[in-house]
């Protein structure tokens, strides 16, 4: 409902995570999503790290009422707004130094700025709506919050700490920096991609070298990738650009480029990237993962010779655990490609044989489902996916699961679960659109467009195919071409329009 509110008010569709999070700030409240849609840009409204503010109206009543208030409740209410939405009530007074918490608490819950004890939580304090929060914190002056911030930082501990401390940070700080950094390392380990982009932006924020600062924004950066959010990556882009050249650069480059489609740029920057890595010591893992993008580049150029001598080059040499998965993938695909599905099962099935290459039993049941989706066994191939989807383990890259929910789609389609294959289209489309994905976004909407031309759905039908199709353009590997002509052959043969079946099947 938002995502459509959105293309009413402004022509911008936001993306389902923009929408998702309009909907958390906003308690899904219709006028106040109306207003934030109004007020502001759409780039506000889908950049994760910045924080929504509430609807100027709404904000103009709560300072009102918050000026009403005693300076001592003015000050617990502002250092509850620093310290979140929910707070233990001793921090909020410890951070607004009181000498009588008692009244000023009182004070403030009975103008309905304060909720004493939350239910489940009777040692907090708690704002009655988010939007409460977000109009008295966006009011603070600079020099207050950052006040209130290394007050807070200075008394609660943890992680709660660090981002109290970044919050107060104003220009480079080398340790601050160093402590975020060391932090994203952990996260990165526990393939926490979303946690560690956050903390490798801020460490590059307080960075005060040019090559530093880059090379922690280009790791930022892949792991937004690395998460699936290509959207969010590719806003950074230019900021990317414009740091020193380095390995890292060229390769997030060459990764940004090449899941929105662009080929060739893609291809330049990621031989660049491995080009100079070999000269600049970049360590094996790091170069493997280079040769595992440039080997899937390859696979959707059509040379699938090169990608098998690339995706093997990089599983050897034992790339990080996010690309190891899209390089068995590839190499895979390549195999199949050329007929040799058996080949590829036998590297994967033997340990002995292929040493590095031996999949987990997770990963197995993943490429036979596809392998099986491929081969025309789509019962085999639906347990295989189903089963693989419902047990997915965390870390999963959404760029694979995109992948096995579009062959489960189309599995479920050709054994007649059509209800069930529409539910995975669905989704499918709905989380590349959120990411920004490119590849294979063709083969999405083509499955989709099967399911609407059998149920007689034109208009979302030829919609379906019409984006199958440009996508089949835009990136021109021969998968999306096949799924673009049959989308069209099924919509015609649906239609009854055999000439026009016919003349999609020859190209």
């Amino acid at each position: 409902d938002l995502r459509r509110l959105s293309s009413s008010i402004d022509g911008v569709l936001l993306s389902p995570a923009a929408s998702r999070r309009l909907h958390e700030h906003t308690g899904g409240h219709p006028l106040y999503a109306r207003a934030l849609l109004e007020e502001l840009p759409a780039e506000a409204l889908m950049e994760a790290s910045s924080a929504l503010p509430a609807p100027h109206s709404m904000s103009f009543l709560v300072l009102v009422r918050l000026a009403k208030l005693s300076p001592p409740a003015q000050d617990l209410v502002l250092a509850a707004a620093v310290l979140g939405s929910r707070c233990a009530l001793s921090d909020a007074v410890r951070v607004a130094e009181l000498a009588d918490p008692v009244a000023a608490l009182d004070e403030a819950v009975r103008a309905g700025m304060l909720i004493n004890g939350p239910p489940g939580h009777p040692r907090d304090v708690a704002f009655p709506h988010v939007l409460v929060r977000a109009a008295i914190y966006a009011d603070l002056s600079p020099a207050r919050r950052h006040a209130l911030h290394r007050r807070a930082g200075e008394l609660v501990g943890g992680a709660p700490s660090l981002h109290h401390r970044v919050a107060a940070a104003i220009g480079p700080d080398a340790e601050l920096a160093g402590e975020l950094d060391t932090l994203a390392e952990q996260e990165l380990s526990q393939l926490n991609w979303a946690a560690a982009a956050e903390h490798l932006l801020a460490a590059a924020d307080l960075t005060g070298t040019a090559e530093q600062k880059g090379q922690r924004l280009a790791r930022a950066v892949g792991a937004m990738i690395a998460d699936g959010d290509v959207a969010r990556a590719a806003r950074y882009e230019d900021s990317v650009r414009a740091t020193p050249p380095s390995t890292a650069r060229s390769r997030v480059l060459g990764q940004i480029a090449l899941f929105s489609g662009r080929l060739s740029a893609a291809r330049r920057e990621l031989a660049t990237a491995r080009l100079s890595g070999a000269l600049d010591g970049t360590s094996a893992p790091d170069q493997a993962a280079i040769a595992a993008y440039l080997g899937l580049l390859s696979m959707i150029e059509g040379d699938v010779e090169q990608a098998v001598e690339l995706c093997l080059d990089a599983l050897l040499a034992g790339p990080p655990p996010e690309v190891t998965a899209l390089a068995r993938f590839a190499l895979m695909l390549s195999l199949a490609t050329q007929g040799r599905q058996a080949e590829f099962i036998g590297l994967i099935d033997s340990a002995a044989d292929a040493g590095l290459l031996s999949a987990s039993g997770f990963e197995r049941q993943a490429l036979q489902g596809m392998l099986a989706l491929w081969s025309g066994q789509e019962r085999l191939a639906e347990a295989n996916l189903s089963a693989v989807l419902r047990d997915a383990p965390p870390g999963l890259l959404l760029q694979g699961r995109l992948m096995l929910q579009t062959g489960l789609a189309e599995a479920l389609y050709r054994i007649g679960d059509w209800d069930g294959a529409a539910s995975q289209a669905e989704l499918a489309s709905s989380l590349a659109e959120d990411a920004g994905i490119q590849i294979g976004l063709g083969m999405t909407y083509a499955v989709g467009g099967y399911l609407s031309a059998g149920r007689g759905l034109w208009e979302l039908a030829e919609s379906q195919v019409a984006i199958a199709s440009s996508s089949a353009e835009m990136l021109p590997w021969w998968g999306s071409r096949a799924y673009a002509a049959v989308a069209r052959a099924t919509l015609a043969q649906a239609r009854g329009d055999y000439p026009a079946m016919h003349h999609a099947l020859r190209e």
